[in-house]
């Protein structure tokens, strides 16, 4: 069979990573000594987006599909640092 040519380099995808999540790769990629666990990496996606919406809640839990509330409580956990006032 036949490999596909997909057009990655195209879209602006480096090859080596595509043949390394391929496990096609001559040398894969290291493994991290301490991989970011699951609710680490969610609660920094959460974040990031309150930040691109300008810290608005409503605009935040639109874009990730949850009720207001329910984002109150996790960005009450994990509370970005206040902005610095100029």
């Amino acid at each position: 069979m036949a490999d596909i040519d997909f057009g990655y380099a195209v879209i602006g995808l480096p090859l080596r990573g595509v043949d390394a999540l391929l496990d096609r790769a001559p040398v894969l990629p290291p493994v991290p000594e301490t991989p970011l666990g699951l609710s680490r990496i969610y609660s920094e996606r959460v974040v990031r987006i309150y930040e691109q919406c300008d810290r608005n809640v409503t605009c935040t839990a639109k874009r990730l599909g949850m009720h207001r509330r329910t984002l109150q409580r996790l960005l009450g956990k994990r509370a970005p640092l206040p902005r610095a006032v100029p």
